[in-house]
């Protein structure tokens, strides 16, 4: 019995152990399905997020095009006078989930002086009751998104592009202050003010994130609505506080939608240091920052460390008439791209004129007239500042300050607001002046133009060593320096009251130059040189050649670049008005592609002939066709030595940058594949410009091929090849587009039988409309440029700018006035198109020419060379005959 018990008790002790065996197995059963289901949710949220931020942070060729064409309807919806303006607008947000009235005091005082300082904006001050009320109304279905969000700092990023799409304007965080007054364009250089870019954002980190704290748009732009899109879809835990804040919603999701953006151009930048310091500063942010925020921001800044190094080593060029810095609070440094361009554009602020842009003198000369209310006379070059100039002048009272010089080796040490001075050298030949704006032991810091063409890191351009020896103190620069020049009396000089500039004197605002232009002749002189004889173009003895000032250049220079400006303005009215465009001859069904081309290939345009007349007075846009091969190979080639030849004394030729300048122009294209240069079989006349153009790709390192369109080109496989089997990616051409077009016309319009779209065969020839209409082959001299060169074009830029002095009256055509030449194009009156002959019968398209009697430079035609919008030279073309015909006109060598 005894052991039955012990038996019966070691069983149910076992039974026990098993049971508690079997509860142990369950429990590690249940925890490990537990654990794998969270290990299986981690990978599959591990890996949707992966999927997500792959897209995010991915171009995607079906999504560019969607935006493209996005963009190219809200260019058409919004086209007109006054989306070149960004709206007047200023956004802030104020969302507490602890108090939601109650803003830091420090907030509070830095939107209160932005408000003083913006009382001609509109101002919303967003709360987050404000946003509810606001969002119900419009925008009902992001409602749930916005109340989804867990942090308050989510649904602050999130409103800050809904408000921007919806209003446009600026946003500002709270925790800036403004500077200065309207913001907007205070960001902006001079030359986009006019016509405002679509969005300013400043400086973020390559790779890292985009700026918040400070944006402006226009309305309803297609980046935000490509920003407020995804806001849904990137609303997710990223497994950190900040991670989610700046994934979700914040700077690094706006990077994401930046990078999936096709259209980079649309975008300006302001450099960090021209904004924070100078036109805001910060009064104390970052109040949203949790406890893993320090970790980041540290490793991050580790990040940006290591990639600012390696700007360090190659920085970037900033391009001509872009702002590099800003010095002594308000003096804009602009870049000129190259040490050795002269752009022969002149400055002027206030009426007073500064130089050319955007050389060293020119800064010098508004640094002074800015800060000091002061100017000194025109010098030839840097360097005879040294020796020529002993004082400078104050504009508001005449009063002159002498100047001292202290040569490099002084015992006498350089001060703040003095010019440091250069002589000549092989690199500097017209030496260089700087501007000292800071004074330290060991070294100085300069501001000035000209020299390097980086953004600047601070409000200087670069830090000079200083050392004292010997008594004595020296600049040690690469370049040997003359020394330094201080005004005397400094401390009575003011910088200039520009809220006032009623008190400058009238003598120092000086109207823009009009220069002279002269034909000269050599008396019956022979010529040896059977090709200079040949490109005079005359049979005569006696030679002809024209001289103009420099004052003519600079007036050439000016004239161009500014109606170049208005041109740009033109296009994009006329490339988004439907009823306009009908009057350009080009068949609708290419609409599409000629708005593409005018958002992705503004790049490619090389070079634009712009034909203007002189009378002695003013510049007047004329329009003729002429052919480019003689004129260009003149301009660039054969006036020098011409004008060699001929033993003229002269300084330079009005040509003489052309060709390093089309050199520039064709390396900054960055092209790495085959340009493939199309020939005609009746192209003898343009032969020189193709051989010519083809030498200027071989100097700028790009391979280049000659093709004759009826043989040396086939369809493979749907793609269109060479003869050596290359496939055919960028073309350069020298057909008008009008050709193109009737091309098109005549094989896919006019013709019934190929009305359906034709198939390729291989082996077979493509047509010329294949090939420069083909949507994989891209155009140097693009699509948007037909428009420019078409007849009707100078009548809407009539329209558009009617009281210019540069651009001749359009006036409709009478019998009566014989001095007015219809450009209506017949062509276009045949075809059975009502709405056409409507518009022609009430709009006659015509140019004004100017009457010999009152004229005594209409013999003269004058064709400025545009190499990507900025005048690079000129020519001069003798027009005997009054008619705008290429056959009639002769090209002589200009010298200055």
């Amino acid at each position: 019995m005894q052991k039955y018990k012990q038996c019966t008790k070691q069983n149910y002790n076992d039974e026990i152990q098993l049971l508690a065996y079997r509860r142990y197995n369950n429990v590690q059963r249940i925890t490990f399905i537990v654990c794998l289901i969270i290990v299986l949710f981690t990978l599959i949220h591990i890996l949707q997020t992966g999927l997500f931020l792959i897209k995010h942070f991915t171009e995607d060729e079906n999504r560019s095009n969607m935006i493209k064409l996005d963009m190219q309807i809200w260019q058409g919806l919004v086209n007109g006078q006054s989306q070149r303006k960004i709206p007047r607008h200023i956004h802030q947000i104020w969302i507490s989930s602890k108090n939601d009235e109650e803003m830091y005091e420090n907030f509070r005082i830095a939107a209160n002086a932005c408000m003083e300082l913006h009382s001609n904006y509109n101002y919303t001050l967003w709360t987050h009751r404000k946003i509810l009320d606001w969002l119900k109304i419009h925008y009902s279905w992001f409602l749930p998104t916005y109340e989804n969000y867990r942090y308050d700092m989510q649904r602050i990023d999130a409103m800050k592009y809904l408000l921007l799409f919806h209003f446009g304007g600026i946003y500002l965080d709270l925790d800036i202050k403004c500077k200065v007054q309207d913001l907007i364009t205070s960001m902006l250089p001079l030359d986009k003010r006019d016509n405002e870019p679509d969005i300013i954002f400043h400086m973020g980190t390559e790779g890292i994130s985009a700026n918040t704290d400070i944006m402006t748009a226009k309305r309803f732009h297609p980046f935000f609505k490509l920003a407020v899109s995804q806001l849904k879809t990137a609303n997710r835990w990223f497994y950190l506080y900040h991670l989610t804040i700046i994934l979700s919603a914040g700077p690094t999701f706006l990077y994401g939608v930046y990078k999936q953006f096709p259209l980079k151009d649309i975008f300006y930048y302001v450099p960090n240091n021209v904004l924070y310091g100078k036109m805001i500063e910060g009064v104390g942010g970052g109040t949203w920052y949790g406890r893993d925020s320090l970790v980041l921001i540290r490793f991050m800044e580790n990040k940006i460390w290591s990639m600012s190094t390696m700007t360090d080593r190659k920085q970037e060029i900033v391009p001509f008439n872009s702002i590099q810095g800003i010095a002594s609070t308000n003096v804009q440094a602009y870049s000129n791209e190259y040490d050795d361009f002269i752009s022969f554009e002149g400055f002027y602020v206030h009426g007073i004129y500064t130089g050319f842009k955007w050389q060293c003198v020119e800064f010098a000369r508004r640094w002074l007239l800015l800060r000091k209310s002061c100017i000194f006379e025109n010098v030839g070059s840097a360097t005879d500042i040294w020796q020529e100039l002993t004082y400078v002048e104050r504009v508001t009272d005449g009063e002159e300050f002498p100047l001292k010089t202290y040569s490099n080796g002084s015992p006498h040490k350089p001060k703040c607001d003095s010019f440091l001075i250069y002589p000549r050298n092989e690199e500097m030949p017209y030496g260089h002046i700087a501007v000292i704006c800071e004074v330290q032991e060991s070294f100085i810091r300069v501001a000035e133009e000209n020299y390097r063409f980086h953004y600047w890191s601070s409000n200087y351009a670069r830090q000079i060593p200083m050392v004292y020896r010997n008594g004595l103190y020296y600049i040690e620069d690469y370049y040997n320096i003359y020394g330094w020049m201080e005004i005397e009396n400094n401390h009575q000089l003011k910088p200039l009251d520009e809220s006032n500039i009623n008190l400058i004197l009238k003598k120092y605002q000086k109207p823009k130059p009009i220069g002279q232009l002269k034909p000269c002749f050599i008396l019956n002189k022979t010529l040896d040189y059977r090709k200079e004889k040949f490109l005079m173009q005359s049979n005569k003895k006696d030679i002809c050649y024209y001289k103009a000032d420099e004052d003519f250049f600079v007036n050439i220079s000016n004239t161009s670049n500014e109606l170049y400006r208005l041109f740009m303005q033109a296009v994009n009215y006329i490339i988004h008005n439907d009823e306009i465009l009908t009057l350009f001859e080009i068949p609708n069904q290419i609409w599409f592609r000629i708005r593409r081309s005018w958002i992705d290939e503004r790049d490619f345009d090389i070079i634009d002939p712009m034909n203007l007349r002189f009378d002695g007075k003013n510049l007047k846009l004329c329009q003729y066709k002429a052919s480019r091969g003689l004129n260009i190979l003149q301009s660039t080639v054969v006036q020098e030595k011409w004008a060699q030849t001929m033993n003229l004394d002269y300084s330079f030729t009005s040509s003489f940058q052309l060709h390093c300048l089309l050199i520039r122009k064709w390396k900054r294209l960055n092209i790495k594949t085959t340009i493939h240069i199309l020939m005609d079989n009746d192209d003898q006349e343009d032969l020189e410009t193709i051989l010519y153009m083809k030498t200027i790709m071989t100097e700028a390192g790009i391979d280049s091929k000659l093709c004759l369109l009826s043989n040396d080109l086939y369809w493979k496989d749907s793609i269109i090849v060479d003869k050596d089997g290359e496939i055919v990616k960028i073309v350069w051409k020298s057909w008008n587009w009008e050709t193109i077009f009737q091309d098109f016309r005549d094989r896919y319009v006019d013709n019934k039988e190929e009305k359906e779209e034709r198939k390729s065969v291989n082996k077979e020839h493509p047509s010329l409309t294949d090939i420069l209409l083909n949507e994989k082959i891209r155009i140097i001299e693009p699509l948007w440029k037909s428009i420019i060169n078409h007849k009707a074009f100078f009548s809407i830029l009539c329209t558009l700018f009617p009281n210019h002095s540069n651009i001749s009256q359009n006036e409709s055509l009478s019998s009566e006035d014989s001095q007015h030449i219809s450009f209506v194009n017949r062509s276009m009156e045949e075809q059975n198109n009502d709405s056409i002959e409507e518009y022609f019968d009430s709009h006659h398209i015509s140019q004004e020419i100017l009457s010999e009697k009152n004229f005594e430079y209409s013999d003269e035609i004058i064709v400025s060379w545009m190499i990507h919008g900025l005048c690079s030279g000129f020519s001069i073309r003798e027009d005997q005959n009054h008619i705008t015909n290429a056959n009639n006109l002769k090209t002589y060598c200009c010298i200055i």
